[in-house]
């Protein structure tokens, strides 16, 4: 019973934190690490807690990194592939 529990009470917070994830300031940081404005971005989910971005003729994948119910991106491509 307390396995079952524990899987359940796993799969209430991943969909909690993947529906509280903040897409504005993936889009900022996308912006700023391509230097093009958050218009000319488009976001692709690859999974609960990976973005794909592309724009302005690049793109890369960023991963959230939660602690508790605050998250942030990171930057999980080569900064060398976003030139």
């Amino acid at each position: 019973m307390k396995i079952i529990y524990a899987f359940l009470l796993t799969i209430v917070v991943s969909v909690k934190v993947s529906a509280s994830l903040p897409i504005y300031s993936l889009l900022e940081r996308a912006s700023f690490d391509f230097d093009c404005p958050t218009h000319e971005l488009t976001l692709v989910e690859i999974d609960d807690l990976t973005r794909g971005v592309k724009g302005c003729g690049k793109k890369a994948v960023y991963i959230a990194n939660c602690v508790g119910f605050n998250c942030t991106w990171i930057l999980n491509t080569n900064r060398s592939e976003l030139k």
